[in-house]
């Protein structure tokens, strides 16, 4: 990353102007971020709080996030979200630096056009960090901004040329690891470019640093991983969950309309998708850009294919830090191509080809200042309480001792990280059944509650409880349960809303008692939108699971026949942010029959 504070004669830049463009890229992000930082508890933070307390043993992503969480922890600032909130502001500015020094380092492989390399560099950082995927995940602790750190850091070592130097090799080695133990779907999008990068410069045989960077590789990966893995072996609570937590399905809303990877690039910028595109053309062209360029290429091809594999082979957990690389990747093409224009302009010595050049720029600046702003009133997370307010009506206001079953990931994140970061409501026994298959996690509960046994059973047989397990559940505790679309009708009428899940009583209940309850149900789900809205607007991690908790509420009342029940609850899942498809097709399906059960297929997750 040196070449971000070195002047280079080929750009005929001054190394002050180097020096502060490096500076203007760090410190805007930063300074960004860390005035949007949460000072309470946000849905993102749940994983990095769970990962940093230990609890989470994940092996297979988010290692770098979980050690560097567990240095802020140290930081003596504020809560514990405030302190994830100033190491993800910082490891942004630190990305900004290297997309920076990244971007520096290949216009200055272009023709010579004075200066305005380090002014290219600059803007390029500044559209990656403060645009809305920078603003949105970037600055989160559970974010996307240290895997597009190590990405950059990992670029700038010239992958392609590291490997004929050992020394070199194995610095790349090293943090192509560290991104393994990060994301491991942007690490292979990565190295499938710089294979890319290798074809393009046609050096046949091995090259004499390959076995020091695989050897840096998988040592930098492996001691990153082993902490997640010893600690899933250390004798613990059972929220100690390892990697089961990945049979958790996402809580995401029903019928989403179209959208996938190549959306969300247009997403960022029409022109900016041009411009970028414009640039890639010109660097394959190029013989000395061809292998620098052509991992950011392969990237973003890579990422716009994802929506084949999204959601089915990939989640969005996986996708999100490929998102924030591809949109620094199209800075960074953004660039190539306005200084290939600058350079043409100056070179065909047109008139007024100076002020046009110089013009043009300053359009690209004025389009990421324009972006950044924008994103910055979406992205301010400093005054969210829709998370906090999720949480005093669904955990701080259940019964005693009661036993929570969530089939949702987001949903177990939050109520873990709240009992773990705040010590809230310990009393409180929640159950993954989805995740109830580990064994470490299963004898754990059953430690804790031995009436969960016929329940552990019925879920590893037919992946779910059963009317009898859950009866001699709630003999014994209160039970409340997200709602599973396969249980039949002798396990429906034993459900009724209770603080925004569904209590399942020891006996039947009759539409009577139902009655009261949905009306309670609709009561509280207005509280937590209202006490979440910010500017007439909701968070949408809780909106999502707004949604999801009024929508178990409709499919209940739509399933036992309360019509008119549904009929409400649907017109309050409108009101909800990304609810209008799904309110909008369960109306249609009550309008078009007359009474009786609904059928719900396709509507439940």
């Amino acid at each position: 990353m040196s070449s971000s504070v070195r002047a280079d004669a080929a750009t005929g830049g001054p190394a002050w102007l180097a020096h502060i463009g490096a500076a203007i890229s760090a410190l805007a992000p930063f300074g960004v971020a860390l005035g949007h930082a949460a000072t309470a508890s946000v849905w993102r933070d749940d994983v990095v709080v769970l990962r940093g307390l230990g609890r989470a043993g994940w092996g297979h992503a988010g290692c770098v996030s979980a050690l560097l969480a567990q240095a802020s922890f140290f930081l003596p600032l504020g809560s514990v979200h405030f302190r994830l909130a100033v190491m993800a502001a910082a490891v942004l500015g630190a990305a900004g630096w290297g997309v920076h020094a990244l971007t520096r380092d290949i216009l200055t492989r272009q023709a010579s056009a004075p200066r305005i390399a380090d002014a290219l560099a600059t803007i390029a950082a500044l559209t990656a960090t403060l645009s809305p995927t920078g603003q949105g995940e970037g600055a989160l602790a559970g974010g996307s901004g240290v895997a597009l750190l190590l990405a950059v850091a990992f670029l700038c070592t010239r992958p392609a040329e590291a490997l004929h130097d050992p020394p070199r090799a194995l610095t790349a080695g090293m943090l192509a690891g560290a991104l393994l133990a990060e994301s491991g779907v942007t690490a292979a999008a990565l190295a499938t470019g710089i294979a890319c990068g290798l074809v393009f410069e046609r050096r046949k045989g091995i090259p004499r640093g390959a076995p020091f960077a695989l050897g840096g590789a998988l040592v930098a990966a492996a001691l990153l991983v082993s902490p997640a893995w010893v600690r899933s072996l250390v004798s613990a609570p059972f929220l100690d969950i390892g990697r089961a937590m990945t049979a958790l399905p996402p809580a995401a809303p029903v019928l989403r309309p179209f959208g996938g990877a190549v959306a969300r690039l247009i997403a960022e910028g029409s022109i900016l998708v041009v411009l970028a595109g414009l640039g890639f053309g010109v660097a394959l062209a190029q013989r000395a850009l061809r292998a620098a360029v052509a991992p950011l290429i392969v990237v973003t091809a890579l990422y716009a294919a994802s929506i084949f594999a999204e959601g089915r082979i990939l989640v969005a957990e996986d996708i999100a830090p490929l998102h924030l690389v591809v949109t620094a990747a199209l800075a960074i093409g953004s660039a190539v191509a306005v200084k290939a224009v600058v350079v043409a302009l100056l070179a065909w010595k047109l008139p007024m080809a100076k002020g046009a050049a110089i013009l043009l720029v300053m359009t690209d600046l004025t389009l990421a200042v324009a972006t950044a702003e924008e994103a910055s009133f979406a992205n301010d997370r400093s005054s969210w309480r829709g998370a906090e307010a999720f949480t005093d009506e669904t955990l701080e206001q259940l019964p005693p001792a009661a036993t929570l079953l969530v089939r949702s990931r987001r949903a177990a994140w939050r109520l873990w990280a709240a009992q773990l970061a705040h010590g809230s409501r310990p009393d409180v026994l929640v159950v993954p059944t989805p995740a109830t298959g580990d064994t470490r996690l299963a004898l754990r509960l059953l430690r804790a509650e031995p009436a969960l046994q016929k329940a552990l059973q019925d879920i590893s047989l037919e992946g779910r409880p059963g009317e009898e397990a859950l009866t001699i559940l709630a003999d014994v505790r209160p039970v409340l349960v997200e709602l599973d679309p396969a249980w039949d009708r002798r396990v429906l009428s034993h459900l009724v809303p209770e603080r925004l899940w569904l209590r399942f009583a020891p006996e039947p209940r009759g539409p009577s008692d139902r009655k009261a309850a949905f009306a309670d149900l609709r009561a509280r789900a207005a509280r937590v939108l209202s006490a979440g809205l910010i500017a007439d607007k909701l968070d949408p991690d809780s909106a999502a699971m707004l949604r999801a908790r009024l929508a178990d509420g409709a499919l209940l009342a739509a399933l036992l026949g309360d019509r008119d029940e549904a009929i409400a609850l649907a017109g309050q899942i409108g009101e909800v942010p990304g609810g209008g498809l799904f309110a909008a097709e369960l109306m249609q399906r009550l309008l078009a029959s007359k009474s009786g059960p609904l059928d719900v297929k396709g509507l439940a997750r």
